[in-house]
């Protein structure tokens, strides 16, 4: 929900700054008749516009912070969306349109109303009280990993509000569920090969029966982090080596 009102704010600053153009350039007799000539091009080149947005991340939730790295990628993808404006424009006659200064006119506007709109949303996102409090259980560097991750990135709506080790988790599962009804938490991670054992497992599906998420370790590293947790490659690689060996010895 939050990458798809991302979405329409641009589109909506896209047709602001484009309206904006037009009011700055000419009068309202003129305006009203170049508008119908300005609409269809500039639609054809807002569509590469937000897959460059796309593609440099602008919609990752991870990036929305109001940092260093967020304002080079915004520019990065300006400057690339300005470059595909005027190869459409000027290589494409067939839109009776080559916008010198109003393309220029228009890309600050846009660039101001984006900066702001950004600026004022990733603020709103990182404020107030994560929607996702989570219980996180674990020992290895994937839970530590994502532990931090979550909280240096307060726009994903999850905050961690108990790291349980996996050993007190499987020695006494009601400290578990205490701890989670105790917090108020509504989302409980644990590695997926603890779910096996048994008394932990029943505690897990009381909690789950009562409306608490249950998700993998490794299933939520990769929601929050967006890649493979590394011990998930190694033990894939492993498995496969071991199949090509036991095969290689068969032949």
């Amino acid at each position: 929900m939050k990458a798809f009102l991302l979405f329409i704010g641009g589109i909506v600053a896209l047709y602001l700054a484009l309206f904006a153009t037009l009011v700055i350039r000419y009068d309202d007799a003129r305006r009203s008749e170049l508008e119908r000539y300005h609409l269809a091009p500039f639609t054809i080149v807002f569509v590469p516009w937000l897959l460059i947005f796309y593609i440099t991340g602008l919609y990752d939730l991870r990036r929305l912070r109001n940092n260093l790295d967020f304002l080079k990628t915004l520019a990065l993808a300006l400057v690339i969306n300005a470059a595909i404006a005027v190869l459409v424009f000027y290589l494409v006659p067939a839109f009776g349109i080559t916008p010198k200064t109003n393309l220029v006119i228009f890309i600050i506007i846009f660039a101001i109303i984006e900066a702001l709109w950004r600026h004022t949303w990733n603020r709103a996102t990182v404020s107030g009280a994560a929607p996702n409090r989570a219980v996180l259980v674990g020992d290895g560097a994937d839970a530590h990993e994502v532990e931090l991750a979550i909280a240096e990135n307060h726009q994903l709506g999850y905050a961690v509000v108990v790291h349980m080790q996996e050993s007190a988790a499987t020695r006494s599962p009601q400290k578990l569920a205490d701890l989670v009804h105790g917090n108020n938490a509504n989302l409980v991670v644990v590695p997926r090969e603890l779910k096996k054992k048994h008394p932990l497992a029943a505690a897990l599906y009381r909690l789950f029966g009562s409306g608490i998420t249950v998700l993998d370790l490794d299933s939520f590293y990769e929601s929050v982090m967006r890649k493979v947790p590394l011990a998930d490659v190694e033990k894939t690689w492993f498995l496969k080596t071991s199949k090509a060996a036991r095969g290689s010895k068969t032949r």
